[in-house]
């Protein structure tokens, strides 16, 4: 994947962006930022992320270096672990595989980003000492999917980004007026800054019944009944690195334990299961996820997607979003969906979902666990 590298110019051409290769994408960092909201008190942000997986996202009172932790987020393959104050035990949940949550990548998405009109770039600056380039969204890049931008808004967000695509700075103005901000005051790049953060803190696992989902690792080869979309050859440069069997997070499919129905109006009588398959490519993630829908009910496109086409998937949605990019499908009309989710260019998400291919099973069964295997 390549990077983008942006020049302080105020209108957005292409000829103002070139491309580093991709040894230039940091595999880890370290970042503690100054946190503002006009009328309240100071606070710190503290981050590590170590690509593609995890990251320790860390909100303390007061200036940096901080003081009082508030909350704690641990995100690694397959986990979260929230903790809530400084003595408080953590709870963990499982969760679907993506990239690491906080882990802002616009190097695979910015492109096509900016010819979608989703991003602008402003001008250039300098933060904690670091030459960066203001690049303007309608809401923070963390959060997903990237919204369009009104022609001249009041309200907006101004992301400084430097030339390893890290971001030092966010200010967030809402109706013509500063809301919030975070500021670098320390960066640390590289493997070393990465793997000083907190990854293995460990967390009360939160009941099944209870929302608390499901991660098992599976044999490569283990196919469950019916009709499964595989895929033959992964991209260029991208390894296995698990097949996975994922119950997400959804406590209202239960009253009871895995068995229970659920009584809630409008609740989903069984939870969602999916097969998920996680390639790696350096500090790059793919995933290949598929499932089937709440009570078999027609799937929901999903919101801020464009039409796309699938090939044998049929017309599809891609999602653009600065954290990971998504394609997703719902092959003949079924209440099955194909999601490929990747930290990629958009177009190679696409490319990937069209080069599936369907094997049906029928009745046979052949999920095997890896014995004591874990996320």
């Amino acid at each position: 994947m390549a990077l983008v590298v942006i020049h302080p110019w105020a209108d957005d051409q292409p000829r103002n962006a070139f491309f580093l290769p991709a040894s230039s994408v940091p595999t880890g960092y370290h970042i503690v930022y100054a946190e503002g909201v006009p009328g309240t008190a100071a606070s710190t942000e503290e981050l590590w992320v170590r690509r593609p997986f995890e990251s320790v996202d860390q909100t303390l009172s007061g200036p940096p270096p901080g003081e009082t932790l508030f909350v704690s987020t641990v995100s690694r393959l397959g986990h979260q672990i929230l903790r809530a104050g400084p003595t408080s035990q953590a709870a963990l949940v499982n969760v679907p595989v993506t990239a690491a949550p906080v882990d802002v990548r616009l190097d695979a998405v910015y492109a096509a980003a900016r010819d979608a009109h989703l991003l602008q770039l402003r001008r250039d600056d300098v933060v904690a000492g670091r030459r960066c380039t203001i690049v303007r969204s309608a809401q923070s890049l963390r959060s997903a999917p990237l919204r369009a931008l009104a022609a001249h808004p009041s309200s907006y967000v101004d992301t400084c980004v430097n030339e390893t695509g890290l971001i030092l700075r966010e200010r967030i103005v809402r109706d013509g007026a500063l809301a919030a901000s975070r500021t670098a005051v320390s960066v640390a790049v590289g493997p070393a800054a990465g793997d000083e953060g907190a990854y293995a803190m460990s967390g009360v696992p939160t009941p099944y019944d209870q929302g608390g989902g499901s991660i098992t690792p599976l044999t490569p080869d283990s196919l469950p009944p019916g009709r499964t979309w595989v895929l033959r050859q992964p991209p260029a440069g991208f390894t296995l690195r698990g097949r996975y069997v994922v119950v997400p997070p959804q406590p209202r499919a239960f009253t009871a334990g895995p068995g229970g129905s659920a009584t809630a109006p409008g609740a989903p009588t069984s939870p969602v299961v999916t097969l998920e398959d996680v390639y790696v490519r350096g500090p790059d993630v793919l995933v290949v996820e598929q499932g089937v829908t709440s009570n078999n009910a027609r799937f929901a496109p999903p919101t801020g997607g464009r039409p796309v086409d699938l090939g044998v998937l049929g017309a599809g949605q891609l999602v653009l979003a600065a954290t990971a990019s998504s394609v997703v499908g719902e092959p003949a009309g079924e209440s099955k969906f194909v999601r490929v989710t990747g930290t990629v260019d958009p177009r190679l998400l696409v490319q990937t979902a069209r080069s599936l291919v369907s094997v049906d099973m029928g009745s046979r069964n052949t999920l095997v666990t890896i014995p004591g295997g874990a996320a």
